[in-house]
This record gives structure tokens, C-alpha cells and sequence, in this order.
């Protein structure tokens, strides 16, 4: 299981609302027990090789799945 820091997460927040798009962001938080929620973020971004590129960086590589809308 891996988390993400409070620092971690105000850089994803930034990264987002400096790519506004189309595509929504879905982030699926694990548990380990084995439960899971999904969260849907506020914004909707551009999706690029940079900016996957730049979550990848910050939430490491496993961290993007990339999902037909």
C-alpha cells in the first residue's frame, strides 16, 4: 500500500489546476483490509504525456491507470 503525503497532495492539487481539460481525475483509496473508496476530484484536466508524467513523479510509477471515460 503506498500513501501520499500532505505535501504530495497539495503538489497534485497545483499540477491539476494548471492543466484544466476535459478528462476527469479518479483517485481509488485502498485500505488494508482490503476495502476501497473512490474519490472523484473538483477538477478536470488535459491529458498529456507531461502531465501523467509529472503524477507519475509524485505518486510513483504503479500509481497511473489510465481508464476509457
Amino acid at each position: 500500500m503506498h500513501s501520499l503525503s500532505e505535501d504530495a497532495l497539495d503538489r497534485l492539487e497545483d499540477l491539476f489546476a494548471a492543466s484544466p481539460g476535459p478528462c476527469q481525475v479518479v483517485f481509488e483509496l485502498c485500505s488494508p483490509d482490503g476495502s476501497m473508496a473512490v474519490l472523484q476530484a473538483q477538477q478536470r484536466v488535459k491529458n498529456t504525456p507531461e502531465l501523467l508524467e509529472a503524477v507519475r513523479e509524485i505518486c510513483g510509477p504503479p500509481a497511473v491507470r489510465m481508464v476509457p471515460e
